[in-house]
């Protein structure tokens, strides 16, 4: 594999020949040594690392930047962060980091997504937290290197509803009203569950902020027994029992 024009780049990778190129022009990244064992004339040297893709050389019509594999930026490994909220509680979790150089992971909280406090600090083997903060927030993490340079995490929000949901008449005969106050207008999924788990009735609400009432009715021909009311709101899941 030669270099016929001898500009530092072989053949094989090299789109322009310099022998024949007239006039004003950029050159390719071709147009330079090959590391500290080249000359911008002959080529790379016959000993020594050889490198294809090379270190350039600043002319007035040659200033590509560096392409030395030697000058290479390692990018920083990139972390998901996720979340969801279950039984009043935050989960946070994220990909596995190998990364040897993280010395630790800091947990941030935002309210507003614009100033973070750190909640938690976690060594690199750890990839989940809990928080029990109840209220809608951003969160984010901030991976920290020995060396002490550090990236961000995406940022993930949260949204924290405190709903309580009363249910009446329990037991119930021929229907079930289901009484609740909610913060923000959500979506809203109601299932009503028999003992064995199969799903009896369902109904899925766009709710308003403040009071709401939703209502089960014909249920006057269901068997006496055990029920389950399942409520399904953002991120978490209430189930109440119910009794017929």
């Amino acid at each position: 594999m030669g270099d016929t024009d001898k500009d530092g780049l072989y053949d094989y990778f090299d789109g322009l020949n310099i022998l024949n190129a007239t006039g004003s022009y950029w050159r390719n990244v071709i147009n330079n040594n090959m590391g500290e064992n080249g000359s911008w004339y002959t080529g790379p040297g016959a000993v020594g690392s050889v490198a294809q893709l090379p270190k350039s050389q600043v002319s007035d019509d040659c200033n590509v930047g560096d392409r030395d594999w030697r000058n290479i930026v390692i990018l920083p490994i990139q972390i998901q962060l996720q979340g969801f909220l279950k039984n009043n509680a935050i989960y946070l979790q994220w990909n596995a980091l190998g990364d040897k150089d993280i010395h630790s992971i800091d947990i941030e909280r935002s309210f507003n997504g614009n100033i973070y406090t750190k909640i938690q600090s976690v060594q690199v083997s750890q990839n989940s937290v809990v928080d029990n903060f109840q209220n809608t927030s951003f969160y984010r993490l901030k991976i920290i290197y020995k060396s002490g340079d550090f990236y961000y995490s995406n940022v993930i929000v949260i949204k924290y509803n405190n709903v309580t949901f009363t249910l009446t008449p329990n037991p119930f005969v021929s229907y079930l009203n289901v009484f609740y106050t909610t913060m923000y207008a959500e979506l809203i999924n109601f299932n009503l569950l028999n003992s064995d788990g199969k799903k009896i009735k369902f109904k899925e609400i766009k709710t308003q902020r403040g009071t709401n009432n939703v209502q089960f009715t014909d249920l006057d021909k269901l068997p006496s027994g055990i029920y389950f009311l399942q409520i399904k709101i953002l991120n978490d899941t209430k189930t109440y029992k119910v009794i017929k």
